[in-house]
């Protein structure tokens, strides 16, 4: 029950990073089209324009564009992510911790990345070897994740103090590691409640100084 009131369903995910713009090439002349989410054109032959990804996508499958690879995905990049991501992995099992990550990914890199090499791989330079990375670099982050949670769990230090700024976590990241955490975090909770020493109650004041007086 609660992993299905913490987390988003992966099509869900998918459905906010269709609002990302990205750029198509046309190949016709088209007029400027009306969404709610604005307005996107005009179109003409071989001029890039910048559209959200559903649309691009929906004009792919119609076959008036090609669809722009973000300057992220491709191969030479995703390699040197890939490496980084296989390095900071080996530290945080040798040392406990990493550095922070310097070749980051979009928040929505895994949606699309899936969006490109589902619907639109004609588009991409070998795209069999960006899945190949795409997988590795999801397994990389999400499994060093696992493991810091764990590792936090088993450390005497504040929830205050725990961070996590310096992995770069996408959506995807976040929604699959959520539920451990925030199973872990309470478990520390509780643990630091059960920890506190207890809280003495002042004395109470006797009123007057004996049974009572006499005359």
């Amino acid at each position: 029950e609660m992993d299905a009131a913490l987390t988003l369903k992966s099509q869900q995910l998918a459905f906010f990073a269709q609002d990302e713009l990205v750029s198509i090439i046309p190949n016709r002349h088209m007029h400027i089209l009306h969404f709610l989410n604005g307005d996107f054109g005009p179109f003409a032959p071989d001029e890039e324009v910048d559209v959200p990804l559903w649309l691009a996508l929906q004009m792919k499958k119609n076959r008036q564009c090609k669809i722009k690879a973000p300057e992220w995905l491709n191969v030479e990049y995703l390699k040197t992510v890939e490496a980084e991501e296989i390095a900071r992995s080996a530290a945080v099992a040798s040392s406990g911790s990493a550095p922070p990550a310097e070749n980051r990914l979009p928040f929505y890199w895994m949606e699309i990345a899936t969006a490109f090499l589902d619907d639109a791989a004609s588009d991409l330079i070998n795209p069999a070897e960006i899945r190949r990375l795409i997988e590795s670099i999801w397994m990389n982050k999400t499994s060093r994740m696992r493991k810091n949670i764990i590792t936090v769990a088993q450390t005497p230090v504040p929830i205050a103090s725990i961070d996590f700024s310096g992995e770069g976590l996408g959506a995807m990241e976040i929604n699959t590691i959520l539920p451990l955490f925030v199973e872990t975090m309470n478990q520390l909770r509780h643990l630091e409640e059960d920890a506190a020493p207890p809280v003495r109650s002042a004395p109470s004041r006797r009123q007057g100084g004996g049974a009572g007086r006499t005359k």
